[in-house]
């Protein structure tokens, strides 16, 4: 036996047979707005929208002239993201806490234990 919640009204409803792979919802292909985009990924919406807006978050899906596609639900015009830019993101976003503005010395003698030039040789 099944058994589902209706969200809208708190309605409990069960059902005979069993749980069948259609019965699930697979995730979309298209995201529209922030705050699906973030549900999925597990982000608060203000932080997925500042990410983008910095340039470190996922890219926006492009329309045919090359610039952002927006979507108008009610008076509002959303950002779409495309599941697998999402999922690319995720995979190599560097995680919670990690300094990504620093970065290793390009040559040797540039290490932290270098002594620098003014101080001569």
């Amino acid at each position: 036996m099944r058994t589902e919640t209706l969200a809208s009204h708190g309605q409990t409803i069960e059902q005979e047979g069993e749980v069948n792979m259609t019965d699930t919802q697979e995730a979309p292909t298209e995201f529209v707005g922030y705050r699906a985009a973030a549900d999925y990924l597990g982000l608060a919406r203000n932080t997925l929208s500042s990410y983008v807006s910095r340039g470190i978050g996922p890219r926006e899906k492009l329309d045919a002239k090359g610039k952002p596609e927006r979507r108008v639900e009610g008076q509002y015009l959303l950002p779409v993201f495309e599941r697998a830019e999402l999922d690319r993101w995720k995979e190599e976003r560097p995680g919670q806490g990690a300094r990504t503005d620093l970065t290793p010395p390009e040559t040797a003698s540039e290490s932290m234990y270098s002594v620098p030039a003014f101080f001569g040789p």
